[in-house]
C-alpha cells in the first residue's frame, strides 16, 4: 500500500497532522509513529485506512569498543592516553584537582579511570597520573 501524506485529509480524514504532532516528523508520506504505537505506521491511499510499515531495525555501534565524532558516547575501558600515560580516576582529586566528577557529570560515564568526554571536547580524554594534567586518548573509530 502507498502511504497517504500526513498533511492530507484524502482519502482518510484524521487528526494526526504535523500541526497536532509538531515533534513527530510527520513529513510527506513517510512511515512514522506519532502517537506511541508499538511500531511505525501510516494512513494508506488504498486498502485499509492505515497499516503498519516494514521498517528495518537499526543497529548501533558497540560504544564499549569504539566511538565516532567527539566520542562522548564511548563507554569502554581504555585508560591510557595517546602517549601511554595512565589515566587518573574521575572520582579522585590526586594528583589533579578538577570538577569533572561523576556527581557533576552524571550522564557521562565517569567510571574508574576510563577515557571519556564529559564536556564536549574534540575527543575522549582523561586527567593523567604521571604526565601532563590531561591528554587525549586513542579510541578506535566505529566505522
Amino acid at each position: 500500500d502507498t502511504c497517504q501524506r500526513w498533511d492530507s485529509q484524502t482519502p482518510n480524514e484524521h487528526s494526526r497532522t504535523p500541526e497536532n504532532y509538531p515533534d513527530s516528523g510527520l513529513e510527506g508520506n513517510y512511515c512514522r509513529n506519532p502517537d506511541g504505537s508499538s511500531w511505525a505506521w501510516c494512513y494508506t491511499t488504498t486498502g485499509p485506512r492505515w497499516d503498519w510499515c516494514d521498517v528495518p531495525e537499526c543497529t548501533l555501534p558497540d560504544y564499549t569498543k569504539c566511538a565516532d565524532g567527539d566520542q562522548a558516547e564511548y563507554r569502554g575501558n581504555i585508560s591510557v592516553t595517546v602517549t601511554g600515560n595512565t589515566c587518573q580516576r574521575w572520582d579522585s582529586q590526586t594528583p589533579n584537582g578538577h570538577d569533572r566528577t561523576p556527581e557533576n557529570y552524571p550522564n557521562s560515564g565517569l567510571e574508574e579511570n576510563y577515557c571519556r568526554n564529559p564536556d564536549g571536547w574534540s575527543a575522549a580524554w582523561c586527567y593523567t597520573t604521571n604526565g601532563p594534567r590531561w591528554e587525549l586518548c586513542d579510541i578506535p573509530h566505529c566505522d
